[in-house]
């Protein structure tokens, strides 16, 4: 009786429980959606960089730092025939003109012809102005160029020896008995006289007698 009773009313209520099914089936799928929806969503795997990305970026950090770092005064050798022949030092970027200037200006015997003035110079380096009438490797060194400090000069041969048609002031203050007004001396008789024909012309110049001429003949050429 009882199971007849349970057919007859699933066959009554047949729809009803159909429909009651379709409800709990879409409630249930809609939770889940709203759930799922509902997530955060998922973090991106951090990024990874490659030896050689990293190797570039710390490069590209050291070339800023560089740069930050590069400015700052030259120090300049100027010698020749300027008026005060001195190492000076000179802003960054200046030029050949402005290291002659800091050295007092030219002299009324300065042969500028070959001489760059408008050249920009670096750390370190010597420029040169060469008397009217001098020739060999102290003219070529006036035409604008520069040497480094420490190098042998054009006044020097490869025997450490001062040739003394073309040694500067400062080269010919490296000889035995000769000073500031000794070596500007024998600068003054080149430059109206021209070039030595031998060392024993050199005492010709006033101030330089046989005695002074002893020390210096052995370390001297022209």
């Amino acid at each position: 009786m009882k199971q007849y009773w349970n057919k007859e009313f699933l066959l009554s209520n047949k729809k009803n429980i159909i429909k009651a099914t379709a409800i709990v089936c879409l409630a249930a799928a809609a939770f889940f959606v709203f759930v799922l929806n509902g997530e955060e969503p998922a973090q991106e795997p951090p990024v990874v960089q490659t030896e050689e990305e990293t190797l570039a970026n710390s490069g590209a950090g050291e070339t800023n730092g560089a740069e930050e770092r590069t400015g700052g005064p030259i120090v300049v050798d100027v010698g020749g025939a300027v008026k005060t022949p001195q190492v000076v030092e000179l802003e960054e970027n200046s030029r050949v003109a402005d290291a002659i200037s800091a050295a007092g200006g030219l002299k009324d015997n300065a042969d500028t012809a070959g001489i760059n003035q408008a050249a920009f110079l670096t750390d370190g380096e010597k420029v040169y102005v060469p008397v009217k009438g001098e020739n060999g490797s102290a003219a070529a060194l006036g035409a604008g160029q520069v040497s480094q400090i420490g190098q042998a000069g054009p006044g020097t041969d490869a025997g450490g020896k001062v040739n003394i048609n073309t040694a500067t002031s400062e080269e010919l203050q490296t000889l035995n008995g000769v000073g500031p007004a000794t070596a500007e001396k024998i600068l003054d008789y080149r430059a109206a006289n021209g070039a030595f024909k031998t060392i024993e012309d050199l005492k010709n110049v006033s101030g330089i007698g046989d005695k002074t001429f002893e020390k210096l003949k052995e370390h001297i050429v022209v």
